[in-house]
């Protein structure tokens, strides 16, 4: 286009592809054709034509980026732990093919949210399907039981039935005994003290 300098490279779906002009040829009854990127002429319509250059990548786009390939690799690793393969993935989420699930996991395609839906409702971890952080599978996420200092708890008891503390209010004052010491670094819910208490259970 006379006057215009086009930029070397464009932006498309975050990935910088080679830029290269794009004429469409509209007749006045609307109907478009296409210059061949050979610069080839475009048949004449008898009703005169109208020039349009949109500015748009035609270039061939790239097959990966290393964001869509991490993401892909670690779409590819969960849906084998979970033992799914990939049309079976497809069919429990009946809006997904296994193109696009092949083509995800290839880093070849961003995964669409809805993809990335299905993995999480099989059971991935969606914090670590898109950055890598914390455990792979939701499961892993859910805290197991709490850890309790059993000779600590038990010694706190002993000291309070001693001092005569009612039953009534024996266990609610165990609990925020053995609460204060874990909080004073005096105990740990693992056995000995953590540091600045220097204090055993």
């Amino acid at each position: 286009m006379d006057g215009i300098t086009p930029p070397e490279t464009v932006v498309v779906n975050g990935v910088d592809a080679p830029f290269r002009w794009l004429t469409l040829s509209i007749d006045r009854c609307g109907v478009a054709g296409r210059k061949k990127p050979d610069n080839s002429k475009v048949s004449e319509s008898v009703n005169g034509r109208y020039q349009l250059t949109p500015l748009v990548d035609a270039s061939a786009p790239k097959a990966s980026t290393s964001e869509f390939a991490e993401i892909g690799r670690r779409m590819e690793a969960v849906r084998v732990s979970l033992g799914l393969s990939r049309p079976a993935l497809a069919t429990e989420n009946g809006g997904l093919s296994v193109r696009t699930l092949e083509n995800n996991e290839g880093g070849v395609n961003e995964a669409k949210a809805t993809t990335l839906a299905a993995y999480v409702k099989a059971g991935a971890n969606a914090n670590w399907l898109l950055t890598g952080d914390g455990p792979m599978l939701i499961k892993d996420l859910r805290p197991g039981p709490a850890k309790v200092n059993v000779p600590a708890l038990s010694a706190i008891l002993q000291g309070l039935i001693a001092a005569g503390l009612p039953q009534e209010s024996l266990a609610a004052a165990a609990l925020e005994f053995y609460q204060m010491n874990i909080d004073r670094g005096l105990i740990t819910p693992d056995g000995i003290g953590c540091g600045d208490g220097k204090a055993a259970a």
